[in-house]
């Protein structure tokens, strides 16, 4: 038999599974499904692209931008809101994305060190969190000033209430411990049992690592279901969670707002021949802001926050997929919208949203949008990616 040459790239990424952003209008449609409200049409799509994933075919795939739009909560709608979760977790299987902090701190180590990094965009076990490796790093440290205290305590004590201290300070009353506690704390939060000790367990019995031990954890937190139930309901500090994304929309649409207003002082042509100019300065300050949001995960990627700053202004920022893609996608939006290319339009609520989904929009083959902002991203360069406007368009994408 003749042996077989390596296999090359091109093959590769074919024989990958196809990667699916979805839009967050979408997970909240197949939601209504599984409350079980009847939509034949949207059913029948729903149980197709079900199909997909469960042969794994294709990949869908959500992000932390996802949950933040989708994940309004109120007691009153509970139902609507787990129903929501569900459905991302029946399509996405754990996959997801990474936080968009530690996505452009990823990206800027690549560009300053001209290497890649081996963290994946696309992640599995419902990494979409901010960096939590380093959670369990002090455990053992912990746990042995707390056997210290305790035999500590016993100094002065009868022997036998000493050894009985003692005892009481092992590794094996303290897995005991573990043991007996896992079912009250497990179903207290909703997690499983074997989830919650195992990362405990193993870590301490030096059989996985510090890191992963965080991911075992967390990644029964994260499922979106779950999130739902420890964070808006066990959780007793502020629930911004679901502001951060509109919080941010407000704040660009402002910006924006005021953008516009300034150019409607100027005449159209002038602002059509001389667009190019005009919108630099709006590129180095959005390009500033989203540099900013990688500041609380540069440790993980080894850069300091002198190294970050030196990137402002550099063109090696042009060389950053996300936030090119984000910056480009801002400028022909905010062209459309002022009359240089087609009919003026008003600027969307949205808009923000839209822009961070974007930036994952390289690292998938198929981005999920609505109709207005899929038209403006087709005139940008997304990378690989297929722009999707219409769900019904999605089974003849995949």
């Amino acid at each position: 038999m003749a042996q077989q040459g390596p296999i090359s790239e091109t093959e590769l990424i074919r024989a990958a599974p196809k990667r699916v952003y979805l839009d967050t209008q979408d997970f909240s449609r197949f939601g209504e499904l599984v409350r079980g409200k009847p939509d034949g049409q949207s059913k029948e799509l729903f149980d197709y692209l079900l199909s997909k994933a469960g042969t794994g075919e294709v990949q869908f795939v959500y992000s932390m931008v996802t949950l933040s739009e989708l994940l309004q909560y109120h007691p009153d709608f509970e139902a609507t809101t787990m129903a929501r979760a569900e459905a991302v977790e029946l399509l996405c299987n754990g996959w997801c994305c990474i936080n968009p902090s530690r996505l452009l701190a990823r990206e800027a180590a690549i560009a300053l060190k001209g290497s890649g990094h081996d963290l994946a965009v696309v992640q599995s076990r419902d990494n979409w969190t901010p960096n939590i490796s380093n959670v369990f790093e002090d455990f053992d440290q912990k746990l042995t000033e707390i056997k210290q205290s305790i035999i500590a305590e016993s100094v002065g004590m009868n022997r036998r209430a000493r050894r009985i201290a003692e005892k009481g300070a092992s590794d094996r009353a303290f897995a005991r411990m573990l043991h007996e506690a896992a079912p009250l704390i497990a179903g207290e939060y909703g997690l499983s049992e074997k989830g919650f000790l195992g990362a405990f367990l193993l870590h301490h019995k030096g059989k996985i690592s510090a890191e992963d031990a965080s991911k075992r954890f967390f990644s029964e937190v994260s499922r979106p279901t779950r999130f739902v139930k420890i964070y808006f309901e066990k959780y007793d500090g502020d629930k911004n969670f679901p502001q951060w994304i509109s919080g941010a929309g407000e704040k660009l649409k402002s910006g924006m707002e005021r953008t516009i207003e300034g150019l409607a002082a100027l005449p159209l042509d002038a602002v059509k021949h001389h667009w190019a100019g005009l919108f630099e300065g709006q590129r180095q300050r959005i390009s500033a802001m989203l540099l900013g949001l990688a500041a609380p995960e540069l440790e993980e990627f080894g850069l300091s926050e002198a190294e970050l700053d030196s990137l402002e202004g550099n063109h090696l920022v042009r060389t950053m997929m996300p936030i090119r893609v984000y910056v480009d996608l801002l400028k022909a939006y905010l062209a459309q919208t002022i009359g240089i290319h087609g009919t003026k339009a008003e600027l969307e609520r949205g808009l923000a949203g839209d822009l961070m989904h974007s930036m994952y929009a390289p690292y998938v083959d198929v981005w999920r949008s609505d109709r207005r902002f899929a038209a403006v991203a087709r005139t940008v360069d997304l990378g690989r990616a297929t722009v999707c406007s219409r769900l019904s368009e999605l089974p003849n994408l995949i």
